[in-house]
């Protein structure tokens, strides 16, 4: 099969890799084999999302997986700057650049995948700490420009990661929808527990762009 095919080429380009060479020499473990994760042999026929609500999209995404996606959904990619390994100077530059996207495209999805990490390492104070520097850094220099009459937010998360569990589980995330006419209620805090006290509901991951759509036209 293809995977097959490529995992087996993989090896043998490790195997020959000058980097490896030099870590077993140095007495270190060589990188010797490729994890494939829900590898495929076609793309999926997605429907082209300016087709769908007539807004053009752009994609400001770390991960090659959420690129691909926005790719085939016909979204533009904002190239992330690259990462100085200090997160209170990326976040602030980051907002800049979702801030001067908004300028061009009708929608940006954003994803920061920050917390994820120390979510599957089971270390929950570490996760707490990158969730608020997001929060403080991110988001703080985000919204001090940014006027809610002329937008819609939304925060959400893409699945759940339990420290307990150290995977993804299919639990129901928190998500946050705010600006333009949209009337608050009366939630305090971005949390699961407050999410399910919430006016929204639990939603399914289908409904939330049209409900998106829906309130940037109110």
């Amino acid at each position: 099969s293809l995977v097959n095919e490529f995992t087996h080429k993989a090896s043998l380009v490790l195997n020959n890799s000058a980097v490896n060479k030099k870590r077993i020499s140095e007495g270190k473990l060589a990188a010797n084999g490729l994890l494939l994760r829900d590898a495929g042999n076609s793309l999926p026929d997605f429907p082209k999302l300016d087709s769908l609500y007539n807004i053009n999209f752009g994609c400001f995404v770390e991960m090659p997986v959420e690129r691909g996606i926005a790719l085939l959904t016909g979204m533009q990619i904002v190239e992330v700057p690259s990462s100085t390994g200090h997160l209170d100077v990326d976040y602030p530059v980051w907002a800049k650049v979702a801030l001067d996207a908004l300028d061009k495209y009708g929608g940006l999805y954003i994803h920061i995948k920050g917390p994820d990490e120390p979510s599957h390492d089971g270390d929950f104070k570490k996760k707490k700490e990158i969730i608020q520097t997001i929060d403080k850094f991110f988001f703080g220099s985000f919204l001090s420009k940014f006027n809610p009459d002329d937008f819609i937010l939304c925060v959400a998360a893409d699945h759940c990661t339990p420290c307990a569990l150290k995977a993804h589980t299919a639990n129901p995330v928190p998500i946050l929808v705010a600006g333009g006419n949209i009337k608050p209620d009366s939630s305090m805090c971005f949390s699961e527990k407050a999410a399910k006290r919430g006016s929204l509901g639990e939603l399914s991951g289908q409904q939330v762009l049209p409900l998106l759509v829906k309130y940037s036209k109110l």
